[in-house]
């Protein structure tokens, strides 16, 4: 993956901020940072990697229906009283 320039650059902040928080989750449990980093904060070491270009990702492709909503989604019942 390319490095991140700027967060301009990012397409979609809530993808970088999942992509983020999922890394500095697996830090926090122990997983070794691939950057060296000023920061001992989990959060800011995971955002280091991933401006760095060490982080990739994949987006899944979901199934769609003829309006472009995703067909896959459950509700849950309403709370009874």
């Amino acid at each position: 993956m390319d490095p991140i320039v700027s967060i301009e650059h990012i397409p979609s902040r809530y993808q970088f901020v999942h992509v983020i928080s999922r890394r500095a989750r697996k830090i926090q449990n122990g997983a070794r940072p691939m950057v060296n980093s000023s920061s001992r904060k989990p959060t800011k070491i995971a955002q280091d990697e991933a401006f760095a270009g060490l982080l990739d990702y994949i987006i899944p492709e979901l199934p769609n229906n003829e309006t472009g909503f995703a067909t896959t989604l459950e509700q849950k019942p309403a709370p009874k009283r």
